[in-house]
This record gives structure tokens, C-alpha cells and sequence, in this order.
């Protein structure tokens, strides 16, 4: 469902004229005095929908363009306390007079991007930058009445949000020093490409499901924006978040909710921004596709966060109780993608299958052996080696040993 932003915004300094005796008159066909021309308009809206932030903000900017006119638009500007409504030039230069009887307008809000200017190509308007989240209101008529000696244009512009919109806001005291990404096979970035000479709206259509969505800092913490891939099959996936400096575990703020960094999500119905913590946050269940790969533990046994190794044993029945099987883990290492991490400063290594994602961290910052839960013969086991630099292998070696374990349950 679309959801809708109202704001009244009236330039209204140059009605003081009043209104007695208005006459119903259309434009000379050479157009109207750009002196003469005063703007009136009004932008709809409500809380939810301009989700991004809490309200409208100084700088922000609503820009409304015409239906095939090239050389012009409209820049609404708000200052902390009003909106200001000025005609400006692609071109730098505004002609003398103006003709928009019979043409819709197109009006499109970015939260982040307002001081960008856009620029008029043959397939349409474009801006300098395409960001990843805005607000449209596609081909709405607009009246010119003449008041006095005045022409007053007039139009409601009914801003909403892409259809299955979504968003994310991750707290960050770095925010402002720091460059974020958030992907998930869940959410396709998207922005738009450019407003069409005939004032319809045209999104990117390069962008893909799991590519990264661009942060932008705000209120402490950054803002992403996406739409819900209704091709997506799965029942829930993960948040994995990268920058420049390292990919370490944190919680994550999502409408309102806590998640923990890596947790699943349930997507949500019809559009709605209301996300949902799936069981207990200390099991994930990693799939190939729709095949399960086992529901883990995301600690270590003997260990209460991620980041722990915990406590080592040796192949007896506590290993046998609480381990991965072999074959589990020959699973995870085939159908998973393994990299070399840091989660809150501890290295190990990161495992994103399809949906899900475990963190292994070794605690000598290079090296780790995990026991399977399968003996070789009576004397050996099998355990996974984490070497960093180079890909996980499974050997058997001696059972009285003591490694990490990993707990698992199907």
C-alpha cells in the first residue's frame, strides 16, 4: 500500500494584491512574464512515509519538473521553518517568459542528494548522483489562474514511496568518518535513472538483488534503503555489513528493533517496514538455496559471543554430543563462501552460505582446529584446520587433542 507525505508549502507574498475581480483567462501563446508567474503548491505527506527521518529538515528539497520542457524546473527549498519555491534553469539562464498550459509536472524528493542539481539529457532529467532511496509524485496537472495582475500556478503534489519500499538505520557513533554497505539477496538497490520526458518516473535497473546498498550517515548511525525482492524465496536472511576498515559484529537497529549483526529476519508482508527476530539469536540455519545445511550454533561451546573460542575438549562424548559432523562441515566448506575476517577484533574466519552467515574465530589470530563429531578409528578423529591464507581443509589427527567445537543441531 502506498503511503502518503503532506506538506503545505504557499508562496504567498504576492497575493496581498487580493482577489477581487479574478478573471478567468488562459496564457498568451508567447507564455507568461516570468515576474508575473507566483507558485502556490502543496506537498502531501505523513510521518511513515518519510521514514527516513523524523521531518522535514532545513535543506531539503522537492524539485518539480514539467512535461517535455527541457530548459527549466521548479526547486522547493525548505529553510527550518517554510518552504521556498524558485524557477531555475538547466541552462543557468531563465527565459524571459514561460509556457506551461496543459503540462503535468513531475515532483521527486531525495533526503540525501538535495544540493545535487539535476541536468536535462535527450532521455530525460538526471541528477549528478543517484541515490538509493526517494519519493515521488508522477504527472499531476497543475491550474495557472490569473489574480491581479499575477498568474498563480497551482498543483498537490501526493509524494510516496517506491512500491515495496524498505529501509534500515544502523546506529554508529563513526557514522560521519566511516563508509558502510549493506547487502542481502532480499533487497534490490534502488534510485532513479532519470524522470522521462514524458514526466513518468524510470528506477536503475543495473542494480541486482545482494549488491550493496550505500549507508548515509544520519542521527548517529546510517540509513539504507531498498526494495523487497519478490523473487526471493527464503524465509528470513542476514545482515552482513562492510566498510573500508573491517567487518565486525555490532547490533543492528532496524525500525525500532534490535537485531544482533548476522541475525535472521523474517521478511515482511505486503511492503510492511515491520521486521521480525526469527527463534532464539543463538541459532542460525545455513541453506544452499532451499537446502538445509544444518541450524548452528552461533557460538562456540563453552563460549557466550561469536568472537569466544571457548572451551576446547577432547574427541569423547562431549564432542560427539555437541560437534558438527564431518560431513557437515565438508557441506559448509563446499556450499559456502569462506573469507578471512574480524569480528570485534578477534580474526577468524566468516561463512555466508545463501541465507545465513557464522563467524569461526581462532584465538592466536591465525590458526584453528575444530573437532567433527566422527571418529577415523580408534585412535583419530576428524576436525576442520582454519589456516589463515589459505582454504579450510578437513584431517584426521589424535583424538586426545583438545579442540574447539563448534555445537550443532539439525
Amino acid at each position: 500500500m502506498k503511503k502518503y507525505l503532506i506538506l503545505l508549502c504557499a508562496v504567498s507574498a504576492l497575493f496581498a494584491c487580493g482577489k477581487m475581480g479574478t478573471e478567468v483567462e488562459t496564457p498568451a501563446e508567447t507564455g507568461i512574464p516570468v515576474s508575473d508567474l507566483v507558485f502556490d503548491l502543496s506537498v502531501e505527506y505523513t510521518a511513515e512515509t518519510k521514514a527516513t527521518k523524523q521531518g522535514w529538515e532545513n535543506g531539503d528539497a522537492v524539485f518539480v519538473f514539467f512535461q517535455t520542457i527541457s530548459d527549466y524546473y521548479l526547486k522547493m527549498t525548505y529553510d527550518g521553518t517554510k518552504w521556498n519555491t524558485v524557477l531555475a534553469s538547466s541552462g543557468g539562464s531563465l527565459p524571459s517568459t514561460i509556457n506551461t498550459q496543459g503540462k503535468t509536472v513531475t515532483a521527486v524528493y531525495r533526503p540525501f542528494g538535495s544540493s545535487d542539481l539535476p541536468y536535462y539529457t535527450p532521455g530525460g532529467w538526471r541528477f549528478a548522483t543517484q541515490y538509493t532511496y526517494y519519493m515521488a509524485c508522477e504527472k499531476v496537472s497543475h491550474t495557472l489562474t490569473k489574480e491581479g495582475n499575477k498568474w498563480v500556478m497551482t498543483a498537490e503534489l501526493n509524494m510516496v514511496n517506491p512500491d515495496d519500499f524498505v529501509q534500515f538505520w544502523i546506529e554508529d557513533a563513526h557514522a560521519e568518518n566511516e563508509l558502510y554497505y549493506l547487502s542481502t539477496d532480499a533487497v534490490i538497490p534502488v534510485a532513479i535513472a532519470q524522470i522521462a520526458p514524458d514526466g513518468s518516473v524510470q528506477e536503475t535497473t543495473h542494480r541486482r538483488a545482494g549488491e550493496a546498498m550505500m549507508g548515509y550517515p544520519y542521527g548517529g548511525g546510517y540509513l539504507f534503503s531498498g526494495k523487497l525482492n519478490k523473487s526471493y524465496g527464503g524465509t528470513g536472511y542476514y545482515f552482513i555489513k562492510d566498510n573500508w576498515y573491517d567487518n565486525e559484529r555490532r547490533d543492528y537497529l532496524v525500525t525500532g528493533k534490535k537485531l544482533v549483526s548476522h541475525s535472521a529476519v523474517i521478511l515482511p508482508a505486503n511492503g510492511s517496514s515491520k521486521w521480525l527476530q526469527v527463534g532464539p539469536t543463538e541459532y542460525v540455519e545455513l541453506k544452499k538455496g532451499k537446502f538445509s545445511l544444518g541450524t548452528w550454533c552461533t557460538c562456540n561451546y563453552g563460549a557466550s559471543l561469536p568472537e569466544q573460542v571457548g572451551t576446547r575438549l577432547s574427541f569423547d562424548g562431549a564432542v560427539a554430543q555437541h560437534a558438527a559432523s564431518e560431513s557437515q562441515f565438508r557441506d559448509i566448506m563446499s556450499d559456502c563462501s569462506w573469507a578471512w575476517t574480524t569480528v570485534k577484533g578477534q580474526a577468524g574466519m566468516g561463512i555466508k552460505a545463501d541465507t545465513g552467515f557464522l563467524f569461526l574465530p581462532v584465538e592466536d589470530g591465525w590458526f584453528e582446529e575444530y573437532w567433527s563429531s566422527d571418529s577415523l578409528d580408534d585412535v583419530d578423529g576428524w576436525f576442520i584446520s582454519i589456516i589463515k591464507g589459505s582454504s579450510p581443509d578437513i584431517l584426521p589427527t589424535d583424538r586426545n587433542e583438545y579442540f574447539a567445537v563448534r555445537p550443532v543441531r539439525n
